[in-house]
């Protein structure tokens, strides 16, 4: 008798864990439903705010911006990647020709490292976090 319960427990026990991983893979598809409606939302968002933020920026100079004159105002320079910094708090400098002169920044942005690699070519936009340094918190960066 002992057996035949030990035997009927563990049958009961496999079909409540079969059961219980079958109903969490039937919810995924509606997670990804909504999360594929969320996911074309922001979409649709970001490139709205992209287009904002570069018809509002305006050509940055390298003597300007270490004089503080882009303050609370959005920039784009266009250069050279020089060097990629992949760490927790991951940068790159750009390198970008100012007046028959070359002149780095350094470009802060988690996100826009995917797919960059050094000697590519790219336009940034975003604001000025250290003039001293010339330091920019980019908001978009476009590879050309």
């Amino acid at each position: 008798m002992k057996e035949h319960m030990k035997r009927l427990l563990i049958i009961l026990t496999l079909i409540i864990v079969l059961g219980v991983s079958i109903m969490g893979c039937g919810n995924s598809n509606k997670n990804d439903k909504l999360n594929s409606n969320n996911t074309t939302t922001e979409n649709s968002n970001s490139n709205e705010n992209k287009e904002k933020v570069q018809l509002e920026a305006v050509k940055a100079n390298y003597n300007d911006v270490i004089n503080g004159k882009y303050n609370d105002k959005i920039i784009w320079v266009e250069g050279e990647v020089i060097l990629i910094k992949d760490g927790s708090f991951p940068d790159f400098d750009l390198k970008v020709k100012d007046n028959n002169e070359f002149v780095t920044y350094k470009i802060l942005n988690a996100e826009s490292l995917e797919g960059l690699k050094q000697g590519d070519k790219v336009k940034v936009y975003g604001t000025v976090t250290d003039a001293k340094n010339p330091i920019i918190e980019a908001s978009t960066i476009d590879k050309e």
